[in-house]
């Protein structure tokens, strides 16, 4: 006969499924091969088959429940802020009008590096965003982040003075300047320096 559950043969009598764990005590197992049989299960239910083939399935399960919170840690890391920022070897930090050819606006170019490292342009606060495109990054100071937030310690080019530079990412967002399409996060920007404190709304970006 065959499991009413994965369609398997099974030998007769057979009152759990050697296969997928079905029980067959209660449903009764089809005397031919059914005309359909389950197919294209998702890898959760292939590890729950699997898990109830085994002699301890309580253990099994706890094993399951440990795989599945691996998987979701490697998933949640992708996709960290941290993670992200690190991921593209350079990114834009851009104001509104910078955005929008607004004369106003300003640009500087970040470089967060897997070592821990921020590289920047020093010369960031006059720099429109097509001049912090083509500009050149130096080893400025360190960074750190996690899932939400990255922090930047930047130096002066004198190492007088250290900024703090906190990002908080808000929503993802996308624009095209000047035919050239860029993806990233609106942010807030929280600037410490000196005992100063300033927070503004800007545009992290890479193309």
């Amino acid at each position: 006969m065959f499991c009413s559950n994965c369609g398997k043969k099974v030998p007769a009598e057979t009152k759990f499924c050697p296969h997928c764990g079905a029980d067959l005590r209660d449903k009764a197992a089809t005397a031919t091969r059914p005309t359909q049989t389950v197919t294209g299960q998702s890898w959760w239910q292939r590890l729950k088959a699997w898990a109830l083939k085994l002699r301890h399935p309580r253990v099994a399960g706890i094993g399951v429940l440990l795989v599945v919170l691996v998987i979701s840690g490697v998933v949640y890391r992708h996709h960290s802020f941290r993670a992200t920022v690190e991921r593209y070897p350079s990114w834009v930090l851009a104001t509104k009008d910078e955005l929008t050819n607004n004369s106003s606006g300003t640009a500087a170019k970040l470089s967060f590096r897997a070592n821990g490292r921020l590289y920047a342009n020093q010369d960031s606060d006059g720099d429109k965003l097509t001049d912090a495109l083509a500009a050149k990054v130096e080893d400025s100071g360190t960074w750190h982040g996690d899932h939400k937030t990255v922090t930047a310690n930047l130096q002066s080019t004198d190492s007088s003075t250290t900024t703090k530079l906190v990002f908080t990412r808000l929503s993802k967002f996308s624009t095209t300047f000047n035919g050239i399409k860029f993806n990233g996060y609106q942010v807030c920007m929280d600037m410490s320096e000196s005992g100063d404190h300033e927070s503004e709304n800007l545009y992290l970006i890479h193309n």
